[in-house]
């Protein structure tokens, strides 16, 4: 019997043209697609609030006093419209932030604290002006309103909650006085500093609370050094030479505090703590952070070298 004979062409799989092959296929990897949805919208609200409830403590620390409707201060404006949609809202607030409003900026709550802070607004703007506290029945009436006003938070003062008498403070040591000289007396203060630190100006970091309220005073000397007049001038050049540092110094002097806290506590100032110091240098951290690629080289050297991680 004749074997079949295998017609099948060359190079033509067995069972015909038409028949199953395999192929090799290139191994592939299904991964899913980047997630942007409700969660990560969610976050950029968070950071979005923190930065704001973080740029109001800065303010306060450079201030003293809580941001207001002042159109003449965008900033204040702004961020007092930000506490205003806190207080609309604040039955929908989690807890947490709540707790942290109500520790760092008390009486936030309270629409009526929001006009006190309003009129320390602009007893402020009057001193820095002025170099001085506003009297009462003494000038104009809008000026004698706001010596009256003094005169109300005078009387009144075993009333008053601890964070306004706090915030007087800040203005002036001397808003007890009713006929202060307060220009005078805080250069004198000042002095009496310079020369028990033997020579040296204090920081805004000091945990010394005269150092610390004489440095934030020269502070605002210096940024309201056009308002002063010439004998004021004159008077700090000779009882205080140097006394009119650079932004740069005062930047130093804040990077040297958080570099020394952060050597002694192994960790960053947090923005929720109690001390205002600390609050103070946290929101100049979370500042340095948000302006990362406006800062100089030589600024951000600085940063990479005393405050490992400080990007984080």
């Amino acid at each position: 019997m004749t074997q079949p004979v295998n017609r099948v062409s060359k190079g033509v799989p067995s069972g015909g043209q038409f028949a199953a092959t395999r192929h090799g296929e290139p191994a592939v990897a299904l991964t899913s697609p980047a997630r942007t949805g409700p969660e990560d919208w969610g976050r950029a609200r968070r950071e979005a609030w923190d930065d704001r409830f973080n740029e109001v403590l800065e303010y306060i620390a450079d201030n003293g006093a809580m941001p207001t409707h002042n159109p003449s201060r965008p900033q204040s404006k702004r961020l007092a419209g930000w506490l205003n949609e806190q207080r609309r809202f604040k039955d929908d607030l989690p807890e947490f932030r709540a707790r942290l409003l109500d520790e760092h900026l008390p009486g936030w709550r309270d629409p009526r604290d929001a006009a006190w802070q309003a009129r320390l607004d602009e007893v402020r703007a009057y001193r820095e002006r002025h170099g001085r506290l506003p009297a009462a029945g003494k000038e104009s009436n809008e000026v004698s309103s706001y010596g009256r006003w003094l005169v109300y938070q005078r009387k009144n003062e075993d009333r008053l909650p601890e964070h306004r008498i706090r915030a007087l403070d800040a203005l002036d040591r001397d808003w007890r006085d009713p006929n202060p000289l307060s220009w005078a007396k805080n250069v004198d203060r000042a002095a009496a500093v310079v020369e028990r630190l033997g020579g040296k100006f204090p920081t805004s970091g000091s945990s010394d609370p005269e150092e610390h309220r004489v440095a934030e005073w020269l502070s605002s000397q210096r940024t309201h050094r056009s308002r002063m007049t010439n004998e004021q001038i004159r008077e700090l050049d000779e009882r205080l030479p140097g006394w009119n540092r650079g932004r740069e110094q005062v930047w130093k002097e804040r990077l040297r505090w958080t570099s020394d806290f952060l050597r002694r506590n192994r960790r960053f100032p947090s923005q929720h703590s109690a001390n205002l110091v600390e609050a103070s240098h946290a929101a100049w951290v979370r500042a340095q952070r948000r302006s990362a690629t406006k800062l100089t080289e030589e600024r951000e050297r600085m940063l990479n070298e005393m405050l490992p991680g400080w990007r984080r």
